[in-house]
């Protein structure tokens, strides 16, 4: 029965289920229901190697293996980014000319959170940028993917999609607006010897995800994948 609600908790999005919390309608489980459900030769525990239907963590949260087992990889992997991130080692005073030519001299606190953000990404393997419908999020990946070019030393290569195709077409739209915004703003237009780096940026094919990652609706699989990397050096989603 767990294992039918675990089932079902995936259906509706959730890797995993937590068994005290009566979530999905499943009646939640007493510490003893839970303490038994992990004796079971079907059940692994967070430490336990080799491969068994299912996983019960130590918070009680009931996986699926395969779930388990994907969370634990994406968790490492993004770990393995964070730890590899390094600092920008260029002077401070150039950082902020940079960010004041990608945002026309404006320093006030309107576009704050946008120059932290395009500040901090240098050097950096991940990257999460968050924030509601109109805060600006497209027009400041835009900015960190210029700051991006402008410390590489070399160009870098740039994929960008979005989950479906109608959120891939206004993401290059948007960004094809944002790069001619910054060419012929009125009062401080982008500095000339930035307009290389603009025409990196990709602004003319909408990818969805499945597209980027190559799937292979015949296989059921994607082409790329940990051992096929998607061939880029920056991500954009």
């Amino acid at each position: 029965a767990t294992a039918a609600w675990a089932s079902f908790a995936e259906g509706s999005g959730d890797a995993a289920l937590p068994l005290a919390d009566g979530r999905h309608g499943m009646p939640p489980l007493s510490h003893e229901q839970i303490e038994r459900l992990r004796t079971s030769p079907l059940v692994a525990s967070d430490a336990a190697h080799g491969m068994r239907p299912f996983v019960l963590d130590a918070d009680g949260r009931f996986y699926l293996w395969r779930n388990h087992a994907h969370e634990c990889d994406a968790a490492a992997r993004i770990r393995a980014r964070r730890a590899a991130s390094s600092s920008d080692a260029r002077e401070a005073a150039a950082l902020e000319a940079d960010l004041d030519a990608l945002f026309h001299g404006d320093r006030s606190e309107r576009v704050g959170p946008q120059r932290e953000a395009v500040r901090r990404v240098p050097g950096k393997r991940l990257f999460v940028l968050t924030g509601g419908p109109g805060t600006g999020k497209t027009t400041t990946v835009l900015r960190m993917l210029l700051m991006l070019q402008r410390h590489a030393p070399a160009p870098l290569s740039i994929q960008i999609a979005a989950p479906t195709g109608k959120a891939a077409q206004r993401l290059v739209q948007a960004l094809r607006q944002g790069k001619a915004n910054l060419r012929n703003h009125a009062a401080a237009p982008l500095p000339a010897d930035w307009w290389p780096l603009l025409d990196t940026i990709p602004d003319t094919e909408a990818l969805t995800l499945h597209r980027l990652l190559g799937y292979q609706p015949w296989r059921n699989a994607f082409r790329r994948n940990a051992r096929d990397p998607i061939a880029a050096d920056v991500v954009v989603v």
